[in-house]
């Protein structure tokens, strides 16, 4: 769905804080696929994962809308319960030690951009639909081993395309600090996909 105006935001807290059902739908209906990209790629690319931390946090926005005092815009709110979410679901699987490497589903969302539009838009796309796919099988994998603090700030800017102030208020961190890992994250993709690209590290291990 189009995103929300700020006075369709408004418009929409206030029903929601009302008791609305329908206003909850609506909800529902217009983040639910932002926010399950956005867990989908915080989280290794899990579907699994991915889904049971999406239908909590609706749970949490639903139950949290009375003390919502708008100082932010409510898709600002919603990213920052989603990566709070995800941080916690990051650090429980680390705790039982499952892989952070899982292999990404085939049907993520199209709609919104992907890791390799987002971040190589100024380097030209292979002319061949194989190999555009395999770079953007690569390039998955290659975010999934960045740190789980560099790959946070890389798919709110560079995949979700939020501004630097409003992954500032998502993350709790001071705006240097998310330019700081964004630029060491980017550089790490970079390095990865021009190491892959020339052959250094084999195709193979890109799936």
């Amino acid at each position: 769905m189009k995103p929300l105006s700020i006075e369709q935001e408004r418009r929409l807290v206030q029903r929601l804080k009302q008791g609305d059902e329908r206003a909850f739908t609506m909800l529902v209906r217009t983040y639910q696929t932002p926010v399950y990209n956005l867990a989908f790629r915080m989280l290794s690319g899990s579907r699994e994962d991915a889904l049971d931390v999406s239908q909590d946090i609706f749970v949490t926005v639903s139950r949290a809308i009375d003390g919502f005092r708008e100082q932010s815009r409510l898709s600002t709110w919603i990213y920052r319960i989603t990566v709070n979410h995800c941080r916690n679901r990051i650090k429980y699987l680390a705790r039982r030690k499952q892989s952070s490497h899982q292999a990404w589903d085939n049907t993520i969302e199209r709609d919104q951009p992907t890791a390799s539009e987002a971040f190589l838009a100024s380097i030209p796309r292979p002319d061949a639909l194989y190999e555009g796919q395999e770079a953007e099988r690569f390039l998955h994998t290659a975010l999934n081993r960045l740190d789980p603090e560099q790959r946070e700030v890389v798919v709110l800017r560079d995949v979700q395309g939020l501004s630097y102030e409003d992954i500032a208020r998502i993350t709790g961190h001071r705006l240097g600090t998310v330019k700081s890992r964004l630029h060491r994250g980017r550089v790490a993709l970079s390095t990865a996909y021009r190491s892959w690209k020339s052959g250094t590290v084999p195709k193979e291990t890109a799936s």
